[in-house]
């Protein structure tokens, strides 16, 4: 079995208006080549939004950051995270062999 394999899909962006968040938006990129990609890429998404296992993985790879208040980066600078992804589990893996 090989190893699977991460492509980037897209980008996810919350939505501000008055202060407040109001939605999500997901800005694809040029591997999603068509409508049904992006069918497909969204049913991903929402399967692994349903796992509460994926979900909590998910938020303990988030590294606490200081207040943006007290953040000392030059104004104009912008840092950029280029956070890993992570390695798909034994179980992932088998998933996506068998989706292919």
């Amino acid at each position: 079995m090989s190893e699977a394999e991460m492509i980037k899909v897209g980008e996810v962006f919350v939505v501000q208006q008055d202060s407040k968040l109001v939605g999500a938006e997901i800005a694809f990129t040029e591997n999603v080549r068509n409508k049904q990609g992006a069918a497909t890429t969204l049913d991903l998404v929402r399967g692994a939004m349903n796992n509460s296992g994926w979900i909590a993985q998910t938020i303990m790879r988030v590294e606490d950051k200081v207040d943006a208040q007290t953040d000392t980066s030059a104004e104009g600078e912008r840092s950029e995270d280029n956070q890993t992804p992570p390695k798909p589990t034994a179980k992932q893996k088998k998933k996506a062999k068998a989706d292919s």
